[in-house]
């Protein structure tokens, strides 16, 4: 057996009261859609990413995690249709009878700066935890994510090529990092092959995300051993994912999102819903 991991969806642009306005989710439970999304994408393990320019404060709409332990839960458990089990701080399982489970994973997108805070903004994923401050320098910000016991993934941003200086920063830092995203379902195919092609000279594991910001059928993402993920506690779950990447011992779906979704929430951006 075999779970389903997409370690960063943002499920909508914003969850800001004009972006779900926009996006036509206004007044509906996002938690409940965005569950139902996972369980047609067969998706078991989701991380809720959350990224901002400005520092997300712990209650804030920005902090997406908890926007939808909130302001979802309560409405959504009240009749006893759904079952709630928050694990810990950082990861919430959500069950419906005759449907299934999925496990939620605080994620985050951070933007720091190389080789200081005068460089260019090179961006991190945060897989198991988040709140971590935005323009710091590179090398700074990924020790500091690694002593949090949180995943430490490249994001692909390699429009350039793999002789950018983006390239150049991870290969200066690999040993920092747990994994590179070598396929972003919102990437274009060149930008994901350059990602694969840097992560297969360093010998850095490669991984797959949805990257979704709206409702999706997308399935991208990591293919993992079910007897592998241990999912008692966000650290848990951390530590045997970096033990299934770092033995390669996990397969990728490459799937890109549908054009017409990603029309739809970029309409949303630039008119409204």
């Amino acid at each position: 057996m075999s779970l389903r991991v997409n370690l960063a969806n943002h499920f909508a642009i914003g969850f800001h009261e004009e972006w779900r306005r926009r996006q036509g989710l206004l007044g509906k439970n996002l938690l409940k859609l965005f569950y139902k999304d996972c369980l047609r994408q067969g998706v078991d393990i989701v991380g809720v990413a959350s990224e901002e320019a400005k520092p997300i404060i712990r209650g804030s709409v920005d902090d997406r995690f908890g926007w939808l332990i909130r302001h979802c839960v309560p409405e959504l458990t009240r009749d006893g249709e759904y079952s709630f089990l928050e694990i810990d701080g950082n990861t919430f399982g959500l069950f419906k009878r005759g449907e299934g489970a999925v496990t939620f994973v605080n994620a985050q997108t951070i933007q720091a700066k190389y080789p200081d805070v005068r460089g260019t903004t090179m961006k991190v994923l945060v897989f198991g935890g988040y709140y971590f401050e935005n323009g710091l320098p590179l090398k700074e910000t990924l020790k500091r994510i690694a002593l949090d016991r949180c995943l430490v993934i490249a994001e692909n941003q390699f429009s350039e090529g793999i002789h950018s200086l983006e390239a150049r920063a991870i290969r200066e830092l690999v040993s920092l990092y747990d994994a590179m995203v070598v396929h972003d379902a919102q990437q274009g195919k060149k930008t994901n092959e350059y990602a694969k092609s840097l992560s297969q000279e360093i010998s850095l594991p490669g991984v797959a995300i949805g990257n979704q910001h709206s409702p999706s059928r997308c399935k991208a993402g990591i293919i993992v051993p079910e007897r592998s993920a241990i999912r008692n506690s966000t650290s848990d779950l951390v530590i045997s994912l970096r033990d299934i990447l770092g033995k390669k011992a996990h397969d990728i779906d490459s799937s890109y999102e549908n054009p017409f979704t990603k029309l739809r929430w970029g309409f949303s951006i630039q008119i409204g819903h």
